[in-house]
């Protein structure tokens, strides 16, 4: 419905680009970020991901939530900040009623010899980057899965994720 609020958490390299490409198609679309600026017809919210009554505000009345933050590359500030986000868009999605879409790092990967990755590539790391996502993401995509199923049956993921334990 052309009416939906969809709500872009981060303004970067990934959020920006799909904020437009949503306005372009009609959608009704706010982006939260830190920082000003959003893309024309965008609405702009303005606060840190980081604090849950932030998300909780932005993502009022949002149909589809999309979580395109990115933190500057450190692996202790990836292991205290993400893991943040993560919970706080879970709260707001929950209390939104609203899909969670996440973006997520391909670090942990590795090298596909050409071929397309896709939920099913296999974890094999090759990069100091992936030191410490091959944990991160499963524990990760399994929290989400859960809470997601909890809250909204209707809005499992489109991944694979290991059932909840």
């Amino acid at each position: 419905m052309l009416n939906e609020l969809h709500v872009v958490f981060g303004g970067g390299q990934v959020g920006q680009p799909l904020a437009r490409i949503l306005r372009e198609r009609g959608l009704r679309v706010r982006i939260a970020r830190r920082s000003a600026g959003a893309p024309e017809g965008v609405e702009l919210m303005r606060g840190d991901a980081i604090h849950r009554n932030f998300c909780l505000e932005a993502a009022r009345g949002a149909s589809t939530i999309y979580h395109c933050m990115n933190p500057p590359y450190s692996a202790q500030v990836w292991a205290d900040v993400i893991p943040k986000y993560i919970e706080n868009l879970i709260a707001a999605a929950g209390n939104a009623g609203a899909r969670l879409v996440v973006l997520e790092s391909v670090y942990m990967l590795g090298r596909t010899g050409g071929r397309p990755m896709n939920e099913d590539t296999p974890m094999k790391p090759c990069s100091r980057k992936a030191r410490f996502a091959p944990a991160r993401p499963n524990a990760c995509l399994r929290r989400i899965a859960a809470a997601m199923y909890a809250l909204r049956r209707d809005a499992l993921p489109i991944f694979t994720a290991p059932a909840p334990q």
